[in-house]
Order: C-alpha cells, then structure tokens, then sequence
C-alpha cells in the first residue's frame, strides 16, 4: 500500500519564532527585589517603555515615581527577552 503524501504549506510556518519581552524594575538597594512589570511585548514595546523618563529614579518627575525613589532609593525600569514555555 503506498504512503499519503505529506503537503506541507510553507507559507503558513513562521522563519522564525516571534520573541517577547518583559520589563523588569531593578533596584539600587540589592535587598530589594526585581519586579516584573509588563510581559509579553514586542521590542519596540518594550523600549519604547524604557525611554520614557518617568522610568528611572534619575529622570521620572511624577508624584508617584517621586515617592518611589524616597521610599525605596533609585531604580531604573529595564527590559529582557521573555523564556520560552
């Protein structure tokens, strides 16, 4: 009995698989842990979330990342590349 033939559509397969990111809050003070923030962005989400200055102790002048920094000592949002499941 012969073999089915396999069709397989290329077309329909990604290159490659799509990467996420997530963005991470670091603290200056090590006895403060990492804290994930958001999950599952693109890159350009992701940086774009970094550049903004109300990331980062140094440069945020909002009231709420003002209190922040006096609450906890300096932090800096950040991003990294999510693991695979």
């Amino acid at each position: 009995m012969a073999r089915p033939k396999m069709i397989v559509r290329l077309y329909e397969l990604p290159d490659e698989p799509v990467a996420t990111y997530k963005v991470v809050r670091h603290y200056q003070n090590a006895g403060i842990r990492r804290r994930t923030i958001a999950t599952g962005l693109t890159l350009e989400q992701a940086q774009a979330h970094c550049q903004n200055p109300e990331t980062s102790s140094r440069t945020a002048t909002g009231k709420v990342a003002r209190a922040r920094t006096r609450r906890v000592g300096e932090w800096l949002d950040g991003y990294d590349v999510e693991r695979s499941r």
